[in-house]
């Protein structure tokens, strides 16, 4: 059944083949998860001074569309999925709960963000073209899309950022 089946001849090489693959998952897995936490730590040592405002209020446009986007797919308004949702302590969302959610969530990505950039700068990488390229070849090849989906996904601006924060 495996030889008819597959490119393997035995259950056997079958067997190692899976397990040489979970095992080659398992250490990918936690290797991003050994990075997130490393740069989560430092985000939390470092001193942020305030936040560049002109980021914050696009940031916080674009996750109010995508948040009404979503309501309007559900077949709600606005107002209604803010009712359906909770914060973290089980409360109802409100407009003005809304907002502080969505202020701490920019802030977050902001932290980061800086953060990532300040090591950037200090150690001297930056995003050419060819990183970019190289990027976008993986996205594609990860998510088996086509460049323009990736393109049209991410801007230039993000797709240079994604490139520091793997050399970072």
């Amino acid at each position: 059944l495996v030889a008819a089946n597959s490119e393997y001849d035995t259950v056997n090489s079958f067997m190692d083949a899976l397990r040489m693959e979970y095992e080659s998952y398992k250490e990918e897995q936690a290797e991003t998860q050994m990075k997130q936490d490393l740069l989560q730590m430092v985000i939390e040592n470092a001193t942020i001074t305030g936040y560049p405002e002109d980021e914050v209020e696009e940031m916080t446009v674009q996750v109010r569309e995508a948040d009404e986007e979503q309501a309007a797919q559900g077949g709600m308004s606005f107002e209604e999925y803010l009712a359906s949702m909770q914060d973290d302590e089980g409360n109802l969302l409100t407009e003005d709960s809304y907002q502080e959610m969505v202020e701490e969530y920019i802030h977050g990505l902001l932290d980061e963000k800086m953060v990532v950039c300040t090591i950037a700068k200090k150690q001297g990488f930056s995003a050419s073209q060819k990183d970019i390229d190289a990027y976008v070849a993986r996205e594609m090849e990860t998510y088996e899309v086509s460049e323009d989906a990736v393109y049209a996904a991410y801007s230039e601006k993000d797709l240079a950022y994604a490139v520091i924060l793997d050399q970072v």
